[in-house]
């Protein structure tokens, strides 16, 4: 592949200079239409072959329309070091959206306020959700309600244990993986996880963890995704209803079993990484896979040390004007790969910075 774009490449630019200089030597004398149709050609062959082949071509070619929606199509900041009449061109630049819509970023304020233009940008956005709520739509579980009790004495943070009302709701079966995760990237609502420090634990960066759970997320970057698939994170009190198989007073998601590697991905030794989803046997009685284990997960709730005057029912325990609107410490719950048998527990609480991206905080999302 290599050596096929570079000898198109190499055919281009002779072809240009022998252009260039017949045009010198011969001014009166127009150069063929079936010349020109032919260099045209080849052109889009090299662009095809390889994007950045348009910063090659000679300022004729791109300036060419077609020519550079090409390039677009394969590379949207192309746009950027367009010929300034064409990335001013309303009916050019509609069509660049239709080919690219990530393009879009990339306007200016007239053309992103352009009625045109940024309905045909929601309406391509509106149809990948769709077509991937065709998939994800199906990784809904359904947990009944019911009152159960909440909290242990195992911790402080934990205390005062008190009943909880929690209305039915849905959650997803598995954290969120790579794959699901990539599509809100591709969407351009979900910003790319990253951790500065650990790079290398984000699966994000692992073309082969698709199926992994999407980590090296903060509490933010999270709620984005929950948001988009129609649902929201879940409050401490769903997760843990949900953790405990529908309420049920077990220390651990698929009971008081301890843990072994087969069953659940923790104690660090077992991976020393996360695997994949539901690839481990502790699961909840509904089928929940990796409640305890594999990542920790981001709940909605804001931290508070204790359990005192907390809700009694299924909502978020958050500030009065919203979750996270003026706090900066959330909760993760379950657990990840270097987790210890303890942090395992149904009740087993973590503080964590809502901005935190690390290797070991995930998510999963829940819909009412």
């Amino acid at each position: 592949m290599f050596q096929k774009s570079l000898i198109i490449l190499i055919y281009i630019t002779l072809l240009s200079l022998a252009y260039i200089i017949i045009s010198t030597h011969h001014p009166p004398q127009p150069p063929k239409p079936i010349e020109a149709n032919k260099l045209l050609r080849i052109a889009k062959a090299s662009i095809e072959s390889n994007a950045n082949h348009f910063y090659q071509l000679p300022q004729t070619f791109q300036q060419d329309p077609e020519v550079a929606l090409l390039a677009i199509e394969k590379d949207h900041t192309i746009y950027s070091e367009l010929y300034i009449l064409l990335k001013e061109d309303d009916d050019f630049v509609l069509e660049a959206v239709k080919r690219n819509h990530a393009v879009y970023v990339l306007l200016s304020d007239r053309l992103k306020m352009n009625p045109k233009i940024k309905k045909t940008r929601e309406e391509i956005i509106e149809g990948l959700r769709k077509d991937f709520l065709k998939t994800f739509d199906k990784k809904w579980v359904k947990i009944n309600g019911g009152s159960f009790i909440m909290g242990s004495d195992w911790n402080e943070d934990e205390l005062p244990i008190h009943s909880v009302l929690v209305k039915d709701f849905k959650i997803t079966k598995t954290e969120v993986t790579v794959g699901e995760y990539r599509k809100c990237v591709e969407a351009m609502i979900c910003s790319i996880p990253e951790d500065h420090d650990f790079m290398d634990d984000c699966n994000w960066h692992h073309a082969d963890r698709e199926n992994h759970p999407v980590n090296c997320v903060d509490w933010r970057q999270a709620r984005t995704f929950a948001k988009w698939v129609g649902g929201d994170l879940p409050s401490e009190a769903q997760w843990e209803y949900a953790s405990r198989s529908e309420g049920k007073d077990m220390r651990y998601p698929w009971g008081n079993e301890e843990p072994g590697c087969e069953m659940v991905n923790a104690f660090y030794a077992c991976h020393k990484k996360t695997t994949p989803v539901c690839s481990k046997t502790g699961n909840t009685i509904q089928g929940l896979c990796d409640m305890g284990g594999n990542v920790d997960e981001w709940v909605l709730d804001e931290w508070h040390d204790s359990y005192n005057d907390a809700p009694l029912d299924d909502t978020a325990w958050c500030h009065p004007n919203g979750c996270q609107s003026d706090a900066n410490t959330g909760i993760g719950r379950g657990g990840a790969w270097d987790a210890h048998t303890l942090d395992l527990r149904t009740s087993k609480r973590h503080k964590y910075y809502i901005g935190a991206r690390y290797g070991y905080i995930g998510f999963r999302v829940i819909k009412k």
